[in-house]
């Protein structure tokens, strides 16, 4: 506008749809239908107005406010904290109800409040006290605090009920016009310790327990209770919707992506615990508790004149939950009320009593809170398709690559790709290999492809095990070889990996393996030595690697350095410096150099202490990556291990074979090669896989 005569005109065009922005995932928000007796608090501003969880309205629970007041001013309000990473739209749904008949007051409202706006208000006694259902839309972002009040605006007498239940939040959009969204993708950090059987890679692939120690297998009833599917593009692209993943129930259990859970209910939702640690057998002495699980303690409280039962308590945060008397060979067993479920928390069995300790077995944890899934609940990455009362079926909410470090199943399961090979990886579960029979006429042929514990590397397994059955589950002396081969300095041998030193046979392994930061003028120590060094210029440094000597040969070493003697002999150690494989004998280093610490164990008998690499050169101070070595160890010749004799060794193969007959009973789990490695047998039929 120029001399109030308008000349000019803008127009800003705004995309207004949302269809490209992404949002984060729902807020968790529990006990939404009131069931339980937690996860909502209640705040009051006076003394007459009480809240608590009540079921005298209606056939379902429901939090019920008594509102009494005169003042302007006063509340009662029922709130949960919720928490999303990012922004997401929601609607949240609740039902209300209060106990005016054609009342309507303009003076005592019902509110919705998220982070203290009200986002809808009615007065008491609009609806005739009948129920009424809401949909309100909001944006969550961060921390946000949802609450649902009754409130006096102004000065009155006035007293209400109000009762709230069904509060649900839901994805915006669903129901209506707009596409539901699957929440923002989760980026799982890949972190796996087991390796499963390698899979040419295809257009339609199959992955199971049978082959993959991550998902649950029976070997008795030779049925894998998890499987994925993959449908595979040319560029090895898996589309939304292309991986399918389903689980079965196993009784009264179900495995989800590397987690149990029992099963409360198989109707929709389907309701389940998760079962979070099965502990090992451990003995509880009286009077002293045992931690577990975080915040709980089990307390043998007092044990029986006879000796045939104990008192247990069992304690979380401090606060007693549940004390009662068991008896020896008997199950305690802590039960809590959930929603309208009796869920165990705790379990163990009282296998025996001695003295003052008792002894469980069969431990177990369960989780206080329910997994309710229902078809297009989110569960990580996948969705859920369907349930039915044999399994639960999930698809890919979003696409993927097949490729190194590539992570899906809410970070449980890990892929890496060699060639045509795709490699399925795990953790945190049984390491076992692929089921086999073991029949009269057959080989058992166990290699790093089908059993993790054997080291594979570049599609090479280092380490094998042949054996012939001459019987069901029988294998005759001498006929099982077991041999491992060498690859560049390092040997695998029965499952563990060892350093190669200077002559065949002579091995050790790597007890510590940590970057370490040394600072000048400053003595650090590693296991049972001592390093320091001195700076020689922006490039270089000397190292000084010392083991821990006595205090007279301390001083002698102290007056030593005091005269500037620069070479303090020490006849039973020697270092090594330079680059990788063309070390020589010095003190000197490098960026990017390394070194080795050698040390006499026996007369004439030297082994490498220690090891490691200069990383970087800073003003006062350096970094080392270092490594400590344990004493080496023969294998000779004729040393057994197990049931099996060092047949050969030379400079890259060590052979073993039995020199007993090894037997493999149905229902059994056989130790061999002296507990390295463990054969598991089908009750059933003459079927087992190696495991450890």
């Amino acid at each position: 506008m120029k001399d109030n005569i308008i000349y000019r005109s803008v127009h800003l065009w705004v995309n207004t749809s949302l269809d490209r922005v992404k949002f984060a995932e729902l807020p968790n928000l529990t006990n939404g239908d009131m069931e339980w007796n937690n996860s909502w608090m209640f705040s009051v501003s006076g003394q007459n107005i009480t809240g608590n969880y009540s079921n005298n309205i209606s056939q379902s629970r429901v939090y019920e406010i008594n509102f009494t007041t005169e003042e302007a001013g006063q509340h009662g309000t029922i709130y949960q904290n919720l928490t999303t990473y990012g922004d997401v739209r929601a609607v949240i749904s609740f039902d209300v109800r209060d106990s005016e008949y054609s009342n309507a007051s303009y003076y005592v409202f019902k509110q919705a409040l998220l982070d203290g706006q009200v986002i809808w208000e009615r007065g008491a006694g609009g609806k005739n006290s009948s129920w009424e259902h809401i949909e309100v839309p909001v944006l969550f972002s961060g921390n946000n605090t949802l609450a649902f009040r009754v409130y006096s605006k102004y000065r009155t007498n006035y007293n209400v009920t109000v009762w709230w239940d069904n509060v649900l939040l839901k994805p915006y959009g669903v129901n209506k016009t707009e596409p539901k969204r699957a929440p923002i993708r989760k980026v799982y950090e890949f972190k796996f310790n087991l390796r499963g059987a390698p899979i040419m890679l295809e257009k339609s692939m199959r992955i199971d327990g049978f082959g993959f120690p991550g998902f649950h297998y029976n070997i008795s009833e030779n049925i894998s209770y998890e499987e994925l599917s993959l449908e595979i593009s040319d560029d090895n692209q898996i589309g939304t919707g292309n991986a399918t993943y389903i689980t079965r129930l196993n009784g009264s259990e179900i495995n989800i992506m590397c987690s149990r859970y029992r099963i409360l209910s198989k109707d929709m939702p389907a309701n389940l615990s998760k079962i979070l640690e099965t502990y090992p057998n451990t003995t509880l002495t009286l009077g002293k508790a045992w931690s577990f699980g975080g915040t709980y303690s089990l307390l043998v409280r007092l044990i029986s004149s006879k000796g045939d039962s104990a008192m247990l308590e069992l304690r979380k945060g401090g606060s007693t939950l549940d004390s009662r008397l068991i008896g020896k060979g008997g199950i305690y067993e802590y039960r809590a009320n959930i929603g309208k479920f009796s869920v165990t928390i705790f379990k163990a069995k009282v296998d025996s009593i001695r003295g003052d300790d008792v002894h469980l077995t069969s431990i177990e944890l369960y989780s206080d809170t329910i997994t309710a899934l229902n078809p297009g609940t989110f569960f990580g990455d996948f969705e859920v398709i369907n349930i039915t009362s044999k399994e639960i079926v999930f698809r890919n909410s979003y696409p993927f690559e097949l490729k190194d470090k590539t992570v899906i199943l809410n970070g449980s399961a890990g892929f890496s790709v060699e060639g045509d090979m795709l490699y399925p990886y795990a953790s945190g579960t049984e390491m076992r290999g692929t089921p086999q029979y073991i029949s009269a006429g057959r080989w058992m042929n166990i290699t790093g492809f089908n059993y993790p514990g054997f080291y594979l590397y570049n599609n090479t397994s280092y380490e094998e095990l042949k054996m012939y059955l001459s019987g069901d589950g029988f294998v005759r002396a001498g006929d099982a070889a077991y041999s491992t081969k060498r690859h560049y300095d390092t040997l695998s041998f029965l499952g563990e990996t060892y350093e190669f030193t200077n002559r065949p046979g002579l091995v050790s392994t790597v007890k510590t393996n940590k970057e370490m930061i040394l600072y000048a003028n400053k003595t650090q120590n590693i296991g049972g030595y001592q390093i320091s060094f001195k700076k020689l210029d922006n490039d270089s440094i000397m190292i000084t690697i010392r083991k821990f000597i006595t205090k007279e040969r301390q001083k002698l070493l102290n007056k030593t350095i005091e005269s500037n003697i620069t070479f303090f002999p020490d006849t039973d150690y020697e270092i090594y410096t330079g680059k990788s494989g063309t070390l020589r004998k010095s003190n000197i280093l490098s960026i990017g150099d390394a070194f080795e610490y050698w040390e006499e164990y026996r007369e004439d008998r030297n082994y490498k202490a220690l090891a490691g690499e200069l990383k970087s050169i800073n003003n006062n101070s350096i970094e080392l990556q270092i490594r400590e070595y344990d004493l080496p160890f023969i294998i000779t010749a004729g040393k057994t291990y197990g049931e099996f004799e060092v047949e050969s060794i030379t400079n890259d193969i060590i052979t073993l074979r039995n020199i007993k007959p090894l037997r493999f009973m149905p229902g059994k789990e056989t130790s061999i090669l002296n507990g390295a490695l463990k054969i598991k047998t089908s009750s059933n039929e003459y079927l087992a896989y190696p495991a450890r």
